[in-house]
């Protein structure tokens, strides 16, 4: 009984700041429809910034002040410079808060270094109440979470600019109309939103230390606690916060501590399977619908087999003769991890193009590729040829099952959840003991020969990964020309519609799936021996997140899109010599300017430039003075840049 009450204490307590998170991200997504995944950094920067200002001497109540104070002011700065610019679409906004949340935890690292810290406190220690203990800081922490939930109810439900807020979230135009500052309205919401998961981070610091880089981990927190109780709803992120609390504190009392991190991730599956959209949530189908509009303005490649297929055979040689100029072995080393990356990269194109579904959860399938095949291999002494072809056969049999629980979920919450599976799957990586856990697994040999030839040099490794990103870009041709693939993509554009004909989605996608996860768990099987050696951290989604980028930066249209993003940001940082903290930097920016400003990638927007000066180049010949100037979308329409066509 005792140990119950003190179960139940531990999680009240830490109730309290999950339910100031999800607040945050209920105030944030009613408002504008969008989920900020710079939410958990701030309540990082917070906690650190109260920290750095009580190691200097300020007073405490001054310390916690001024840590919620700075979270509010960079909100501010970030609403109002970049976010706004997107603030249209949901899916843009959020992949722009991605690169923030990127620049902003390696700020906090570069600051204040890697260590969790935890603010000294007065009121530490603990009173005793027979056998239970309760610590000094749980009223404070309870405390505050009631005054300020109170406090917000009041002010969204009672006040004058709570009636706006709730009004320009439901008619931003009637809004307008009537005389309200919908721009300053939001821009008041996300940082209140903000501010409140400042004062989370604040009085988290007071209890316990907080990691610099667990902004990812916090982020799902607070969109678990949000979606349980209903995305928009206070007490309803009251509801979620306690019941992840007292879920965690129970797992933690009763030995199950290395599991906890993934009580969060269960319970977000969990929810996912009896109610995709949340379980009480008014705005489901907003969050749902926010999808990953990225093909509207992605042109094609060419009109001609030359245009298309001139850029693949170019690479193609590019690839060939590359190991015979002389490179040096780091410059090697560095192109084979970009060719595999750019296999995994494939694997993300392939899925969007006939699903029209962005992932981030591609760890998940690299990972088991890679671990999979190191203990059949390792572990179990199996022939290296059936050990492959087993692993590959199980990522298939994955996938599906992964499209199958997620064939419900859209956008934004896609995106979540994703991210929510790979980190999962990281995490029975790291806690299982046939994995090796922390220390990962590592394999005593390369590949065993093909016809003779063996892979213990880093050039057979690189023309082995060149061979085999071929036949995956000749496969995904070849799907995405067959029936399935036309049938597949017919549906991607216009799912309502296939419906009402009764042509279901979820078979397409349970497939879509699968090809994807085999892809990229032949990447990762490749990545397992280019180095011999894997750890789970090294398939965490955000480890990854340059993945998907990858994807984003080259076009996810584009035959050669992929490849150019993974060579970019693979070859670019090392021959500028960029160290892990510029490179998470450079992401982040990368990011950033893609979707404010590219977000058909590099290889669409090249081509776009190429059409324009041909056009340009043919009018002052006069070779073609009536040629319009205008682009190829992908539909293959013609559409020109501004009404008149130029004589």
């Amino acid at each position: 009984m005792n140990e119950a009450i003190q179960v139940l204490i531990g999680g009240l307590s830490l109730g309290a700041v999950y339910f100031l998170l999800g607040a945050g991200i209920s105030i944030v997504f009613g408002q504008s429809r969008t989920v900020n995944f710079a939410h958990g950094q701030f309540l990082v920067i917070a906690g650190f910034s109260a920290w750095a200002a009580k190691r200097s001497g300020v007073p405490l109540l001054a310390a916690l002040l001024f840590g919620v104070v700075v979270v509010g002011v960079i909100a501010f700065v970030v609403e109002r410079l970049l976010l706004r610019r997107v603030i249209s679409n949901p899916f843009t906004a959020f992949l722009v808060s991605l690169g923030i949340f990127l620049i902003l935890e390696q700020a906090v690292v570069s600051l204040w270094g890697p260590a969790p810290e935890q603010i000294a406190s007065p009121v530490n220690g603990s009173w005793s109440v027979g056998a239970i203990s309760i610590p000094k800081t749980t009223p404070v922490m309870i405390g505050s979470a009631l005054v300020i939930g109170i406090g917000l109810v009041f002010i969204m439900q009672r006040s004058r600019i709570g009636r706006m807020i709730r009004a320009s979230a439901e008619d931003a135009y009637a809004s307008r109309y009537n005389g309200i500052n919908v721009s300053l309205v939001r821009s008041f919401a996300f940082v209140a939103g903000s501010a409140v998961a400042g004062l989370a981070g604040v009085l988290l610091a007071l209890e316990y230390p907080i990691d610099p880089t667990a902004g990812v981990t916090y982020l799902i927190t607070g969109f678990v606690v949000a979606l349980i109780g209903g995305l928009g709803s206070l007490s309803g992120a009251a509801i979620g916060g306690f019941v992840l609390a007292l879920s965690e504190t129970i797992g933690e009392a009763y030995g199950a501590g290395e599991w906890v991190a993934g009580i969060g991730i269960g319970l977000l599956i969990l929810v996912l399977i009896i109610r995709p959209t949340g379980l009480f949530t008014t705005f489901g189908g907003a969050i749902s619908e926010a999808q990953a509009e990225l093909t509207g303005s992605i042109h094609r490649i060419g009109d001609s087999r030359l245009r298309r297929w001139g850029p693949v055979a170019g690479f193609a040689v590019i690839l060939a003769v590359l190991p015979l100029i002389g490179l040096g072995a780091s410059t090697l080393n560095t192109l084979e991890v970009a060719l595999i990356f750019a296999i995994v990269a494939y694997s993300i194109a392939l899925l969007y193009r006939l699903t029209g579904l962005l992932s981030f959860g591609s760890g998940l399938s690299m990972g088991l590729g890679a671990f999979s095949c190191a203990i059949l291999v390792s572990s179990w002494d199996w022939n290296f040829w059936l050990s492959i072809v087993v692993t590959l056969v199980l990522c298939g049999v994955v996938g599906a099952l992964v499209g199958l629980l997620l064939s419900r979920t859209r956008g934004l919450y896609f995106l979540i959840i994703t991210f929510a599976l790979a980190d999962g799957a990281a995490l029975v990586e790291q806690n299982a003991a046939i994995t090796g856990g922390s220390s990962g697994l590592t394999v005593t040999s390369n590949f065993d020969s093909v016809f003779g030839i063996t892979f213990g040099s880093g050039e057979s490794i690189y023309y082995l990964s060149a061979v085999v990103l071929a036949i995956v870009t000749l496969a995904i041709w070849l799907i995405t020309r067959s029936n399935f693939g036309q049938r597949a993509q017919a549906i991607r554009e216009n799912e309502k519609l296939a419906a009402s004909l009764g042509v279901g989605p979820v078979g397409y996608i349970v497939v879509a799936f699968a090809l994807s996860s085999v892809i990229a768990g032949l990447g990762g099987i490749l990545y397992l021996y280019q180095d011999l050696a894997i750890t789970p951290g090294l398939f965490t989604a955000l480890a990854l997140v340059s993945l998907p980028l990858m994807v984003i930066l080259g076009g996810v249209l584009s035959p050669t899109g992929p490849l150019v993003g993974a060579l970019v940001l693979s070859l670019v940082p090392h021959f500028l010599n960029f160290n892990t903290n510029a490179e998470t930097y450079v992401y982040g920016a990368i990011i950033i300017v893609l979707m404010l400003g590219a977000q058909s990638g590099l290889v669409p927007y090249v081509d776009d430039l190429w059409l324009r000066l041909a056009a340009a180049v043919r009018r002052h010949l006069g070779s073609d003075p009536e040629a319009p100037d205008g682009l190829l979308v992908a539909t293959g329409e013609f559409v020109p840049r501004d009404l008149s066509v130029r004589k």
